[in-house]
């Protein structure tokens, strides 16, 4: 397991290049399409890119081997082989501190809220539990990711293996 510290790519590129430097990333999963401020901050460390769109655009981003579409299938076989070996759970322990969000920076510079493991599943837990939820319910996926409620639209249905609507940009906003 691993944090992650999701950003907005529609931020300012100098917010995105304050968080990814105060949250010390080591790896950095985004569109393809995105700018390439991730580099400019990043540029005195080794940092691996996922590029999504294409999971053959994995690079790193300073001087180094790529990695090849074999070593990639490798890795992911290997992965899969250690979650089978333990009963199809993972052989390492979840993330003690599992995401970190920031503020919004409104009163000067934006603030990293850390966010275990062990809250999130028990609001998961909790949710689940209040609103009655089940695999038939229908969820709207249509909060940036870098916004608290995007974790709770993203990883409920997840859990309970329901149908996700992903709205496009501004979509809530369409009542028709």
């Amino acid at each position: 397991g691993a944090t992650f510290v999701p950003c907005d790519p529609a931020w300012p590129e100098s917010r995105i290049a304050d968080i990814l430097t105060e949250a010390n990333v080591c790896a950095i999963v985004r569109d393809a399409g995105s700018s390439a401020v991730q580099l400019r901050a990043l540029h005195d460390k080794e940092v691996l890119f996922i590029d999504v769109s294409s999971s053959a655009q994995i690079r790193r981003s300073s001087p180094g081997k790529d990695l090849d579409a074999s070593e990639l299938a490798q890795a992911r076989g290997a992965v899969r082989a250690a979650i089978e070996a333990a009963g199809g759970t993972p052989p390492w322990p979840p993330p003690e501190v599992l995401y970190v969000m920031y503020t919004s920076g409104s009163t000067g510079k934006p603030k990293g809220c850390i966010v275990p493991s062990s809250g999130l599943w028990t609001h998961f837990r909790w949710a689940i539990d209040v609103q009655g939820l089940t695999a038939d319910d229908i969820f709207v996926l249509k909060t940036t990711c870098a916004f608290d409620v995007s974790i709770h639209e993203m990883w409920v249905p997840l859990l309970l293996g329901c149908t996700s609507v992903v709205l496009e940009d501004g979509g809530q906003l369409d009542f028709d």
